[in-house]
């Protein structure tokens, strides 16, 4: 078959600019961003394959391309762009619809703002988070378990505010448990929240981990009498080749059984 074009928006980039591109398809739908702003949109389409294409007029040159594949990290990609509250447990929030399992890797991509409902039987093995604003929080007591890791890192942000953010809410009592690492800003930028008395435990954390990244981790006690408490069984570290910080305020808590190392390369603790 031949080229078929879904849709045509001419733009102008400015000459020693740099931008972001992201394209996401879900279901029968594409959306593409531009520098972190929905850009255009296609919908109701039958697509079985293709190609992401860039073309150029004139006498125009680019260089220092990355592209990054986020949709291949994962068995199920969250769907709902919010504002509002979704169960975890809901197999037509995910795609394809399924839900997850301790063997399922999950991904929130989307450019959006959710709360997302765990239940206590709620599982995954790796948890991604690389775009948008995302609560965790629960109806009553919630313990969610992660069999692998919990990422939070927008890989095609180009700043802090525009990266993905995760937050863990204990208003209504939760605790996170990954069996693996937390790793928040590994290429890109990234910031997790753990707060109103939520707990999270994982084998070792890495705030900031390659170089250009910047990650922030935040653990406040924040509007409950329980204090928001992280455990870290083996190593921390702030600033492990990029920029790392890590806040504890309002009577938040963090423990480490181990090595607590801030500033391999840039790291700041502020308590």
């Amino acid at each position: 078959p031949g080229l078929i074009v879904l849709d045509s928006i001419p733009n102008i980039i400015g000459a020693n600019q740099t931008h972001s591109v992201r394209v996401d398809r879900i279901g029968s739908d594409i959306d593409v961003f531009l520098d972190s702003s929905l850009f255009m949109s296609a919908s109701g389409l039958t697509i079985s394959g293709g190609e992401i294409m860039f073309r150029f007029w004139d006498t125009a040159t680019i260089d220092n391309i990355r592209v990054t594949s986020i949709s291949t990290l994962a068995d199920l990609v969250w769907n709902k762009v919010g504002p509002g509250t979704y169960d975890y447990e809901t197999a037509t929030n995910w795609t394809p619809n399924q839900t997850p399992t301790a063997d399922t890797d999950v991904l929130f991509a989307l450019d959006g703002d959710v709360d997302v409902i765990p239940f206590s039987t709620s599982v995954a093995r790796n948890v991604i988070f690389s775009n948008g604003t995302v609560r965790f929080n629960s109806i009553s007591n919630t313990t969610f378990t992660s069999h692998g890791s919990v990422v939070v890192n927008d890989p095609l942000a180009t700043a802090l505010l525009d990266g993905a953010f995760a937050t863990l809410d204990g208003t209504n009592g939760i605790s996170w448990t990954t069996n693996l690492d937390l790793n928040v800003g590994t290429t890109g930028f990234g910031t997790f929240i753990i707060n109103n008395g939520a707990i999270f435990d994982a084998q070792q954390a890495l705030i900031g981990k390659e170089t250009g990244s910047r990650g922030e981790a935040i653990v406040s006690g924040i509007g409950t009498l329980d204090s928001s408490h992280v455990s870290v069984d083996n190593d921390l570290i702030v600033g492990e080749l990029g920029q790392g910080s890590l806040t504890i305020e309002q009577g938040g808590k963090v423990t480490v059984g181990h090595d607590l190392l801030v500033g391999g390369e840039f790291g700041n603790l502020n308590n």
